[in-house]
């Protein structure tokens, strides 16, 4: 596996092969690495077989920056965020937009539960929003940011969540509840990057 992503790393780097016509904002692994999903100012999302750099989709419809990409856990769908204000979910086999979710503001972050029912999304009204991800309705919201939310994650076993933000802060939060469990509040700049460890013990921020 590391063998294969050095290939396509150095393939990336050598021939450019994932061409955007502008600046390139999220990227994303399919579940299985056979795609990968890039995010764009063009707004549009592109999907591309990790071998060849060949484009097999582009997602439209987003009215503003795509900035933030996921795919689904069984890889069937992906999420993107926009500065548009809205989340959209997308059958990957036939490019077709199934779910528009509104929030209204700048969309920083999204991130698939690891079930493939909840979709997770932070960006600039300062709270985390978790969604069906079936129907897109909001299931909870999670409050406690006083300021842009940069960064969302999950636990390996779905049942927290996790945020970052320009508070300066990251936060755990309690999926089934919205309870805010735990507050990490010693950095000293914006929360651009969160990830819980495959264990589920350790949190890694990055500012």
């Amino acid at each position: 596996a590391d063998e294969a992503l050095g290939r396509v790393v150095d393939r990336l780097y050598t021939e450019r092969l994932f061409n955007h016509s502008t600046h390139v904002t999220s990227v994303a692994f399919s579940p299985d690495g056979t795609m990968v999903l890039s995010g764009s100012w063009d707004f549009k999302a592109h999907l591309w077989s990790a071998e060849t750099g060949e484009e097999l989709m582009q997602f439209s419809g987003h009215e503003g920056n795509v900035t933030t990409v996921a795919f689904s856990p069984d890889g069937t769908h992906i999420v993107t965020g926009s500065e548009d204000g809205t989340a959209r979910v997308w059958d990957i086999t036939t490019g077709e937009e199934l779910i528009q979710i509104y929030v209204g503001r700048v969309i920083y972050s999204v991130a698939y539960s690891p079930d493939g029912t909840l979709i997770l999304t932070g960006g600039e009204d300062n709270i985390g929003h978790l969604w069906d991800a079936t129907t897109g309705d909001e299931v909870r919201e999670l409050v406690g940011h006083s300021d842009d939310i940069f960064a969302v994650g999950f636990s390996p076993d779905g049942t927290l969540a996790v945020t970052g933000g320009a508070d300066y802060s990251a936060r755990v939060w309690d999926v089934a509840t919205g309870e805010e469990r735990l507050t990490f509040s010693a950095h000293q700049a914006y929360v651009r990057a969160v990830a819980i460890s495959p264990d589920g013990t350790k949190l890694f921020t990055g500012t």
